[in-house]
């Protein structure tokens, strides 16, 4: 799995479920954590099911990483990516 996608960042979550995605990146942001999300899914419902190597990854800075990954364990039992 390629953890870099944009220089700096690392991920913190890659699934399917862009509700998710977007719950993670607020809670990263609301404890003061940078994060953006990096869809890979189009918005065309097709493009789903064609592509299903396909993700969505939440990142945040490298230097956030530790931190996110201990306040989503607390908040959610969110885990390391291991999709």
């Amino acid at each position: 799995m390629e953890t870099e996608i944009r220089k700096g960042w690392v991920i913190i979550w890659e699934g399917m479920d862009e509700f998710r995605a977007h719950l993670i990146k607020g809670i990263l942001e609301a404890h003061n954590i940078p994060a953006v999300i990096y869809n890979q899914l189009d918005s065309a419902y097709m493009i789903r099911y064609l592509h299903k190597n396909a993700t969505i990854k939440v990142l945040v800075p490298e230097q956030f990483y530790d931190q996110a990954i201990t306040l989503l364990n607390e908040t959610q039992g969110t885990q390391e990516p291991s999709d």
